[in-house]
């Protein structure tokens, strides 16, 4: 009996010691929570209505989300927050993500509007079968004419639609007929084919004139791009 005993005083402490260990790691407050957003994820075009934002998978962004509100740039991830950089207006915006899967993304977007203002926007956007846009989009470089009448009868008139960089661009309006004069306002734009959305700007020289009625307001005016054989057709 009492080598029974004995036995079983070494056995109960190995048994107590085997139990506690377990097979589940030690809680660590120090790990880091894991990301629900990569590139991989957040790629695509996701859209609610006429509003949106593209992400490619390699760190570039373009988004339409207000109706004097653009901005595009490169962007990066950290956890549930996208940052990204509003280039063209040296400002940042940031999308926080509560929820994410393959066709649905919701959170808040932070931004600086057009007049300064700091924003936030909650979103709710569904995934689209669009193909983002990269940064070296297909109209820079390139040129398109368009030619139209003065509503006063006054004549003919040549627009010239420039587009410099990803996110700059330049009208220029040539009278055709009697005193030939030129005016030109700069664009600012974004590009989701088969859509143009742009911005306007008067230089700081210009005078009066109706070609200027919609510059420095914010307003973001949208056109279709008819792109044939690498080249702008058309722009309406």
């Amino acid at each position: 009996m009492k080598k029974f005993l004995l036995v079983l005083a070494l056995i109960v402490p190995m048994l107590a010691f085997t139990g506690c260990g377990g097979d589940d790691e030690p809680d660590n407050p120090n790990k880091p929570d894991e990301p629900k957003i990569t590139t991989q994820t957040l790629a695509g075009v996701w859209e609610n209505g006429d509003k949106f934002i593209s992400f490619t998978v390699d760190g570039f962004y373009c988004a339409y989300l207000a109706d004097n509100f653009i901005a595009s740039g490169a962007y990066s991830i950290s956890n549930d927050v996208v940052k990204c950089n509003n280039v063209y207006y040296g400002t940042e915006l940031s999308l926080s993500v509560s929820n994410i899967d393959a066709k649905n993304i919701k959170g808040k977007v932070n931004y600086v509007d057009f007049d300064g203002k700091p924003t936030e926007i909650n979103v709710n956007f569904n995934k689209s079968d669009k193909t983002p846009t990269p940064k070296e989009n297909i109209l820079i470089g390139k040129s398109y004419s368009s030619l139209g009448a003065y509503t006063d009868g006054s004549g003919m008139f040549d627009d010239v639609y420039d587009f410099n960089l990803f996110n700059s661009a330049t009208i220029t309006r040539t009278k055709k007929s009697g005193l030939k004069d030129s005016k030109i306002k700069n664009l600012h734009y974004i590009y989701l084919a088969p859509n143009l959305y742009y911005q306007q700007f008067k230089p700081k020289t210009a005078g009066l004139s109706s070609f200027y009625n919609k510059c420095d307001n914010g307003e973001v005016i949208k056109e279709e791009v008819t792109i044939s054989n690498g080249q702008i057709t058309d722009i309406d």
